[in-house]
């Protein structure tokens, strides 16, 4: 296995408060925007997921990685973060994706857009390009969400 290094797609991101899913904007020094592209040399990304404040708020945050198998036009959960509790949770998440095994996705079914269960990875090939949504369900609690980070180390077989 020959693993790149390690790529920042999310750096010190104060998550929104409001109820509602938004794309995040990637870390300027991979080129900002939203979507990271140039993954179809890779059959392995590892996901670590590091929440680093809880915040003071009280809604919940879960935070999806998709891809996309069609230059961005269509989106599938990939990588869904156990739920964070803002004002509680804090802590690092591994999710590892394997693109040379059999795909847990069941054929000829829609696409998941921000509704992959908490803490689940689809397994199997990926797209060659990623996202991040972040999903805040409630409206309580005073105005400030959970600080956190997103890093990605990518892989690929040495026979690929």
């Amino acid at each position: 296995m020959i693993n790149k290094a390690v790529i920042p797609l999310v750096t010190d991101r104060v998550s929104g408060i409001a109820d509602t899913t938004v794309t995040v904007p990637m870390n300027s020094s991979i080129g900002g925007g939203t979507v990271l592209a140039g993954l179809q040399n890779y059959d392995s990304l590892i996901f670590l997921v590091n929440v680093t404040a809880a915040g003071t708020a009280t809604e919940t945050v879960n935070l999806y990685i998709q891809d996309s198998w069609d230059n961005g036009t269509t989106w599938d959960d990939m990588v869904s973060s156990a739920q964070l509790t803002l004002g509680s949770t804090t802590g690092t998440q591994r999710f590892v994706i394997q693109g040379r095994i059999a795909t847990t996705i069941t054929q000829a079914s829609a696409v998941s857009n921000a509704a992959l269960s908490a803490g689940t990875v689809r397994s199997g090939p990926f797209g060659d390009r990623i996202r991040v949504q972040e999903k805040v369900a409630g409206t309580s609690g005073s105005p400030v969400g959970a600080t956190y980070t997103i890093t990605m180390i990518p892989g690929r077989s040495e026979d690929n």
